[in-house]
């Protein structure tokens, strides 16, 4: 992998890791993507990184 691609996934897993640190088990993300579940079904998950 390229060094700018380490970079931009490591500052996306930044926050997750400081709650990991202060105990937390289980973290949920949400991501809202427009007005498409207004139109059709969707889904959602939520998982533990150990």
């Amino acid at each position: 992998m390229q060094e700018k691609e380490i970079t931009r996934l490591d500052n996306m897993l930044k926050h997750e890791r400081e709650l990991y640190k202060k105990g937390y088990i289980n973290i949920c993300g949400v991501d809202e993507a427009g007005r498409g579940p207004l139109c059709r079904p969707s889904s959602s998950c939520c998982g533990n990184i150990t």
